[in-house]
């Protein structure tokens, strides 16, 4: 179990190497580089990022006749492409998923892939959805922003025949082809679960009557605009709910970036000073509250805990291993099965049978095989071998 009431030499080393990684990001605009979950084989096999980010993005470059307007040439190209529809770059777990998803469809032979940035904006995406399907497109796989607003395009797309794979929402919000569901309340409730029970082992050790915690809740958007915000708090907040003396004492938007939460944070802790657990939307804005506390030599005060668990040197799981964090809930990462199912409609062929994955609750009692797990078996899978 971590002890979130002192910090050990270990993790004070690794604030160093953080800071520089954090240094180092400069002012780019997706901050941290998580990992790519890629395994040795696959990374190999596939060109998964380019300087852009998002290879192939189409969203915002100048066109002939306007921005967002296509010449002929490039609306054909657009008709023969599988079109990828990520909710937002702002997020480092999405911007990893459509990476991967391009690198798997290459590695297939598949079409192009045309990417899609909604921006955390449901008008946004769903201006470019409709734009899409009346152009004409091979596939559509569609990770919402917010799934009960974009219905009738996705009743369109299936009406004209265009298969479409929903990434993280579930039959009954969002009915697409195929569904690949992630439960963001259950997720939230998890991660309510884990601090609920840091803070009864606190309260008991401390000889206290009842079990007390103030909470700095640093979300993804403002006012809770997406989907997965909204889901990841009400799971949070359900289940931190039922005790009287455990309070969300302030909460504040990150844009799920590190630095505005580590921002927040302290603007939090300004405005509540017996805060003493931090609960982030994602992992980089955890990571950034415990770098701007730590700075401010109050870190080991705090239990600090995110969301995404992603492999890799600067993932999330790292930073539960280096104690920088006390836990993350690992997101189930689907790009992966959404390359199978897409190329299997759009060639026609049976739909792989996909099970659907639960998130899982990394800590330091489990860190080390969830890391190796997530990098030597791509997507937390059995490998071939």
């Amino acid at each position: 179990m971590v002890s979130w009431l002192s910090r050990h030499v270990l993790a004070l080393l690794a604030v160093l190497v953080c800071a520089g990684l954090l240094v180092a990001c400069g002012e780019r605009e997706t901050g941290i580089e998580f990992s790519s979950e890629l395994s040795v084989e696959e990374a190999l096999s596939a060109e998964v990022i380019n300087e852009e980010g998002i290879a192939g993005s189409t969203s915002d470059r100048g066109r002939p006749g306007g921005r967002g307007v296509l010449s002929p040439e490039e609306t054909a190209a657009s008709s023969l492409a599988i079109h990828f529809f990520s909710p937002g770059r702002s997020r480092p777990f999405s911007v990893v998923q459509a990476r991967l998803f391009q690198a798997f469809i290459r590695r297939a032979d598949g079409p192009p892939v045309q990417m899609h940035d909604g921006r955390d904006n449901v008008a946004r995406q769903e201006r470019e959805l409709l734009r899409a399907i009346n152009r004409g497109v091979k596939g559509i796989v569609l990770c919402p922003v917010d799934p009960l607003v974009l219905r009738d395009e996705v009743s369109r797309a299936l009406q004209l025949g265009i298969p479409v794979v929903v990434v993280g929402a579930s039959q009954e919000e969002l009915t697409g082809t195929v569904n690949l569901p992630i439960d963001y309340r259950l997720i939230g409730q998890m991660a309510g679960e884990f601090i609920m029970e840091r803070l009864k082992i606190k309260s008991q050790m401390e000889g206290a009557p009842e079990v007390a915690g103030e909470i700095i809740e640093v979300t993804g958007t403002e006012d809770l605009q997406t989907d997965i915000d909204r889901k990841i708090n009400a799971g949070f907040a359900a289940a931190v709910g039922g005790y009287p003396g455990v309070k969300i004492v302030h909460q504040a938007p990150g844009m799920w970036h590190e630095r505005t939460a580590a921002r927040c944070v302290l603007e939090g802790r300004r405005s509540q000073p017996g805060a003493n657990v931090i609960f982030c939307h994602n992992d980089a804005m955890a990571y950034g509250a415990f770098v701007a506390l730590q700075k401010a030599g109050v870190a080991g005060e705090f239990l600090i805990m995110g969301v995404d668990g992603m492999a890799g040197h600067n993932g999330g799981i790292s930073k539960v291993k280096e104690q920088i964090m006390a836990a993350t809930i690992a997101v189930p990462p689907l790009a992966k099965p959404a390359a199978e199912v897409i190329m299997a409609l759009v060639n026609g062929e049976a739909v792989p049978q996909m099970k659907e994955k639960a998130p899982e609750l990394v800590t330091i009692a489990n860190a080390s095989e969830m890391y190796r797990r997530h990098i030597d078996r791509p997507f937390g899978r059995e490998s071939s071998e």
